[in-house]
């Protein structure tokens, strides 16, 4: 899913790759992009609050340093998964 949202003005472009819900905080938060790699070569990835059931997907951000360490554990944990998954691949 590809959404916008107005920084400073300008207005750009993202694609969304995944939500999830926290149970600490209760809050969902977004995992998106807008597709720029960085200078390693890895997409540029943004993260912040949603409500994915909202008519109109908006992104808030994340204000909190707990929150955002519960964001980046949960990339981590998903990273993680994601190199087993192709270790077991034989990637």
């Amino acid at each position: 899913m590809n959404f916008k949202l107005i920084e400073n003005g300008v207005e750009r472009e993202y694609e969304l790759l995944f939500t999830f819900m926290s149970p600490d905080t209760g809050n969902n938060y977004a995992v998106y992009t807008d597709n720029v790699e960085d200078a390693e070569g890895h997409l540029t990835r943004y993260t912040g609050i949603c409500d994915p059931n909202s008519a109109e997907f908006n992104v808030l951000p994340i204000t909190s340093p707990l929150e955002q360490a519960i964001v980046d554990d949960a990339l981590e944990d998903i990273r993680r998964q994601l190199e087993a998954a192709m270790e077991g691949l034989g990637q």
